[in-house]
Order: structure tokens, then C-alpha cells, then sequence
């Protein structure tokens, strides 16, 4: 049994803004590693006691074709499990279907 993270953006004066658009003009600033890493840290904050208690249970995070391009996902994704103190299969990741992807990086990261 799981469940996904997902990011949603509240502006100051309590506004939502959609991922259908905040998550596009990432894509094209190249800023969806950043937006990964905040994703990462909000969940190692908020969910690694609840991953912790409940061993079973795991959390699905989305990563986009920049997330997978990056050598460093693999080391990235370890740090995140390490530090929440989680076993490994507590997060799982899924790929986004936005952006083309390196097939060759994309597999030795899926491997790692």
C-alpha cells in the first residue's frame, strides 16, 4: 500500500497555482532538479516518521526527464532513504511522459 507526493504551489495571499503550470515552465527552465530536491526535502520532513513506523508502506514520488538524465539521481535518491532512515523500497519513483529521455543514462539510473 502507498501513496504519491505530490506538489502543489500556494501563493502568499493563499492562492493555488496548478501544477499544469507551475510544472511546464520548470520543464523549460531546466529548474525541475531543483523542484526534485524540494519534493525530497518536504518528504524526508514530513513523511519519514510515518515511513518509519508503518515498514510496509511506501510513497511514489514523479520524476521528470531531467531528473532522470542526471548522473547524480541514483546518490540523490540513496542520500533522501538514508537520512529518512527508511528502508529503500519506501520510495518508489515513476517517470513523467513530458520530455524525451537518454535511454542509455535513464537505464544505468534505473539500475542504480
Amino acid at each position: 500500500m502507498g501513496a504519491e507526493a505530490l506538489l502543489r504551489w500556494r501563493r502568499d495571499g493563499g492562492e493555488l497555482v496548478s501544477p499544469d503550470i507551475f510544472i511546464p515552465v520548470a520543464e523549460r527552465h531546466q529548474l525541475m532538479g531543483q523542484v526534485t530536491d524540494k519534493v525530497l526535502a518536504l518528504l524526508a520532513r514530513d513523511a519519514a516518521p510515518f515511513l518509519r513506523d508503518h515498514p510496509d508502506f511506501y510513497i511514489a514520488i514523479n520524476l521528470s526527464a531531467e531528473d532522470f538524465n542526471r548522473a547524480d539521481l541514483p546518490g540523490r535518491l540513496h542520500e533522501c532513504v538514508v537520512n529518512m532512515g527508511v528502508r529503500r523500497g519506501a520510495l518508489h519513483v515513476e517517470a513523467t511522459e513530458r520530455v524525451f529521455m537518454d535511454q542509455d543514462l535513464v537505464k544505468r539510473n534505473l539500475k542504480a
